[in-house]
């Protein structure tokens, strides 16, 4: 695996124990689980050989260069190893949990403090270093360490010190504190060592770092932990434990790499610690020594520069054999170079080590006049630095190579001649070559297919201006790819980093293609369309929103949406987008926008986030829908769904609605009030809960009838019947039923609408009773004439009154069929007139037109039987009533108000029953006709739209006026001679019935005046 890829997985670690450490948290499970020597061994193992190790090779590396940031790490370490070891062997004592936190908490706190004035020190600049220091003060360093190790275990045996651990109360605040500090102090270490490896890019910061962060962890663990030895505080010792191991791994890196260049571990990590001060002083002061040696190997001679670098006087030196002062093995190979220098009597150069010093030595034999070898001349030159540098140039090529190789761009280097010093693999492989093959060589003999185009123009351009440029053309020698090139110039040359960015390129122009498609289709769209950056700042609008608003994309960009907006709905309309923003979720409202002529329409607004790489938004896009037509159909339905059902809610009759299976689905208000049920007591509930549990007297099965009607309406079109209130009394009704089918045709159920006769049937049965009385009253006449006759006078005054009754007897009977047999006759002479009533509009309106007149007749008797009077009509009840009936079926464009004076005045039924049907009639056309919605009757007449009905008696006459003050009829229209139907039965009756004058008044509005006399009579057939 790639270095920096494995440093990266390992970084997971970090991440993964936090998680761990927070579920066993939560979970708070206190099982204790505690081995007996588990905890020690494990501590000796992990926290005491490694941290003991690490300081075994911070003691040398200070012995040998004098880095006193290494010694303090080593202190750290060393405290830290010995405390954990302690802690894991004492924790099996009687009170062994709190001499275990005691030793283990405060020894990490102390190593943590040695760890950071370490990593400060390399961090605030050069150390004093020296090639060789004494031991005093790294062993009187460790040796207090670990006396103060041991002294500080016995007297927290002894329970000198204050208790860390309570058994049964948990950790005391001493112990929070210092283990606190103690993970503080650790993860602000490891990032300070995280902080060297991004300057220093060296492993062993790395995993230092990572080592330290998760020794914090563990520690962080044990501030939380329920109970010791419970399972968070086992993960917290393993994070421990990692935490050493990764240490270990730190120094084996180290190990490695001084190993391969030939570096002491000591030196690789003083090296480490040190800011290169070391090197350039250990460069200023190298020198080269001479000595002149006999052939016994006895000096005879050496220059200041040599006893100096020897380190003693030339008085100590002088006359003593060279190999007084070298190991036995390196003086080994000395004598015999040496002796192979006089045999060959020639010179040699060779390469050793002493006392950490490399040298170079040069051996040239001494000759006598007779050409006899008499000694040998030694020059010796310090390469230790030499070498080193050498073998820093080998890492920092070798590194520089990697990275190069590494790297995803291709990578060429040429001199000043062209010829190739570097190519990267990703170069060379562009152009099907070996990167071994072509080093050295010229680029043009190598790449001939570059000689000519504009990647040479680039080439010569780069190398002639010595300034940085950049070319993107297709490749001379990769066909089919086009590439970025940098060039950047060198002291010999430029060097060329290339980019394949022939992805890229198509990603782009699918990216303009993809744009060019949506402009398109968003122009084509009937709606407005927008767009949005991530924050909500606009960026574009099709042709709609600027022909509708009026506004320039100028002034629309950025928040200029918002202008449009009706004031009330401006700050409901920014709620909603703010959310959407927040929330990423998709914008949509309803409101008003302004058109370019000041006008407001409704819209719907509607907005979705585009998603980019990774999740982020990258953009908005919506639409504006006009709904504005459909929001007034809705609130055209609405309109007439409320007016329908308060009709039906207001509606004189009742109403009932059921199911195919005869359950109740709808009960008007008027239905309610009649038989004593509330909505939610009927509703649900079977038909047969309103007919009675019996026949009715007309000998008919209800219940069988009822389910007739129930499975097919329409052949009981109208049927009259007893039925039950609640609080079981009997009435009789008039239904009228019908089926009602959904809109595939289906049906759904019977609709019944019914009338209460219960008065009506009362009134007959009474008429009938009292025929009979007067029957059995004529048999008793007849049986006592004898008596009769003998009181004459008696009964002349009882045949007054016999005769009186008899009268009014006849002329109501006479007057009821009379009347009821003409008003069927009118009312078949109507419909013979009318025609058919399918289910069109025209068809529906006359069908309510013939309803409505029948209406008008039957509310003369409904009026009769109201004021308990048979002769004449009450007129002022009964058109009150008729003009609000006809109010309600035929509401006008806007509010109406209607008048009715005729309070007193009395007609017999023979000239009520006309007059209602003209006074139907006109009413009727002004509610359709008078104020359409074009016609402002408060601007043109001054007044409100009003109706009016006046009927009052002027001498021997009256006088019927019906009025209204709207648009007014056609000044050529002729009553008499009109085709329509209304105006013809007005024209009908006032002249065959009424026996009436008809007058107009078209000024201010449209008046009708009736005339007729008091003694005027109904024809009769």
């Amino acid at each position: 695996m790639d270095p920096d890829r494995r440093k990266s997985v390992s970084l997971l670690i970090i991440p993964g124990m936090i998680a761990l450490i927070v579920i066993l948290f939560y979970l708070n499970e206190r099982t204790v689980f505690e081995p007996p020597f588990l905890l020690a061994i494990l501590n000796t193992v992990f926290l005491g050989l490694i941290p003991l190790f690490i300081a075994s090779i911070a003691y040398q590396s200070y012995r040998t260069n004098g880095s006193e940031n290494v010694l303090l790490l080593g202190a750290g370490m060393l405290i830290f190893g010995l405390g954990s070891i302690a802690a894991g062997w004492l924790n099996n004592l009687p009170s062994g949990a709190n001499i275990t936190a005691t030793l283990h908490n405060s020894s990490v706190c102390i190593g943590s403090i040695f760890s950071l004035a370490a990593v400060i020190l390399v961090l605030t600049g050069p150390q004093r270093e020296s090639r060789r220091h004494s031991a005093s003060v790294p062993l009187f360093l460790y040796g207090g360490i670990v006396a103060s190790v041991i002294l500080f275990s016995l007297v927290t045996v002894q329970g000198l010190v204050p208790p860390f651990l309570i058994q049964g109360h948990g950790p005391t605040d001493v112990r929070q504190v210092i283990l606190s500090n103690a993970t503080v102090l650790y993860a602000l270490t490891s990032l300070l060592f995280f902080s060297v490896y991004i300057q220093k890019r060296d492993a062993f910061f790395f995993w230092f770092g990572l080592s330290l962060a998760l020794i914090a962890i563990g520690l962080a663990a044990h501030l939380i932990q329920p109970s010791v030895g419970s399972l968070l505080g086992w993960a917290g010792r393993i994070a421990q434990y990692l935490g050493a191991c990764v240490a270990f791994v730190a120094f084996l890196a180290v190990h490695q790499r001084a190993s391969k260049d030939g570096i002491p571990l000591q030196d690789e990590i003083s090296d480490l610690f040190s800011t290169g001060e070391t090197t350039r002083a250990i460069l200023s002061a190298s020198t080269e020594s001479i000595w002149l040696l006999d052939l016994h190997g006895t000096i005879l001679l050496g220059n200041p520069i040599a006893f100096k670098q020897l380190g003693k006087s030339e008085e100590e030196v002088v006359g003593r054999s060279f190999e007084e002062w070298l190991n036995s093995e390196l003086a080994k190979g000395r004598r015999e170079i040496f002796e192979k220098i006089v045999q060959s009597r020639t010179s040699t150069q060779f390469e050793d080590e002493w006392d950490g010093i490399v040298f170079q030595h040069t051996y040239y034999p001494v000759f006598d006049r007779s050409g006899r070898v008499t000694g040998v001349v030694s020059f010796s030159r310090d390469i230790t630095e030499q070498k080193r540098a050498e073998n820093a140039v080998r890492v920092a090529s070798r590194r520089t190579e990697m990275i190069l190789e590494s790297i995803s761009d291709s990578f060429i280097a040429f001199d000043k001649d062209w010829h190739i010093s570097y190519i990267n693999q990703k170069a060379a492989g562009y152009g099907e070559k070996n990167p071994g093959d072509v080093m050295g060589k010229v680029l043009w003999e190598v790449f001939p297919a570059i000689t000519g185009t504009p990647l040479e123009t680039f080439y010569r351009g780069a190398m002639a201006s010595r300034q940085m440029l950049t070319y993107t053309n297709s490749s001379a020698i990769a066909s089919g790819k086009e590439f970025e090139l940098r060039s950047y110039p060198m002291e010999d040359g430029i060097a060329v980093f290339g980019q394949d960015v022939t992805d890229r390129k198509r990603a782009e122009e699918a990216l303009k293609a993809s744009e060019k498609e949506f402009r398109e289709i968003a122009e084509a769209m009937p709606h407005i369309v927008w767009a949005t950056r991530p924050d909500g700042w606009n960026i574009y609008f099709n042709q709609n929103w600027m022909d509708y608003t009026g506004l320039t994309l100028d002034e629309s960009y950025g928040h200029g949406w918002s202008i449009p907006f009706h004031p009330d709905d401006r700050q409901r309309a920014w709620d909603a987008w703010q959310n959407a923003l927040h929330r990423n979720g998709t914008y949509s409202l309803e409101a008003r926008l302004r058109a370019a002529d000041g006008s407001y329409r409704r819209w719907l607004v509607h907005g979705v986030p585009v998603y980019g790489k990774g999740g982020a938004i990258a953009k908005w896009i919506g639409t504006c829908t006009d709904i504005e037509e459909m929001k007034q159909a809705q609130d055209a339905l609405a309109e007439s769904e409320a007016r329908y059902r308060e009709l039906l809610e207001k509606a004189n009759s009742f109403i009932v609605k059921m199911d195919r299976e005869g359950k109740i689905t709808y009960f008007n208000e008027y239905a309610e009030k009649f038989f004593g049920y509330t909505s939610e007591e009927i509703l649900g509930q079977s038909v047969t809960i309103l007919i009675p549990p019996v026949e009715s007297y007309t000998g008919r099965d209800l219940w069988k009838m009822m389910d007739g009607v129930i499975r097919a309406p329409d052949d009981y079109e109208l049927n009259i019947n007893e039925n039950v209130l609640k609080n079981g009394n009997r009435v009789w009704v008039s239904w009228r039923n019908r089926g009602i089918r959904d809109a595939q045709g289906n049906f759904t159920g019977p609709l019944a609408v019914g009338q209460d006769i219960t008065g009506r049937i009362q009134m007959e049965a009474a008429l009938v009773r009292k025929n009979e009385d007067l029957n059995a009253a004529y048999e008793e006449i007849s049986a006592t004439h004898e008596e009769l006759q003998s009181t004459v006078e008696a009964l002349n005054r009882h045949e007054r009154g016999l005769k009186q009754a008899l009268k009014e007897k006849d002329i109501l009977l006479s007057e009821i069929h009379h009347r009821v047999k003409n008003n069927l006759t009118a009312f078949i002479s109507l419909l013979s007139l009318d025609g058919s009533y399918e289910e069109s509009p025209a068809g529906v309106m006359l069908r309510n037109d013939l309803q409505n007149r029948a209406r008008s007749m039957a509310l003369i008797h409904e009026t009769l039987y109201k004021t308990n009077t048979y002769a004449d009509v009450d007129m002022g009840v009964y058109l009150r009533s008729l003009v609000d009936q006809i109010a309600v079926l035929y509401p006008a464009g806007g509010p109406v108000k209607t008048i009715v004076e005729a309070d007193g005045t009395l007609l017999d039924i023979a000239r009520a029953t006309p007059c209602g049907l003209i006074i139907n009639e006109l009413i009727t056309n002004s509610l359709k006709y008078a104020f359409p919605p074009s016609f402002d009757c408060e601007k043109v007449r001054g007044a409100t739209s009003t109706i009016a009905v006046r009927l009052a008696k002027e001498g021997d006459a009256y006088a019927l006026t019906i009025e209204d003050n709207g648009i007014g009829i056609p000044d050529d229209l002729d009553i008499t001679s009109t085709k329509t139907l209304g105006l013809k039965l007005v024209s009908f009756l006032s002249r065959h019935q009424l026996q009436a004058k008809i007058e107009i008044d078209r000024s201010g509005g449209t008046r009708f005046i009736l005339r007729f006399r008091d003694e005027s009579k109904l024809p009769r057939d």
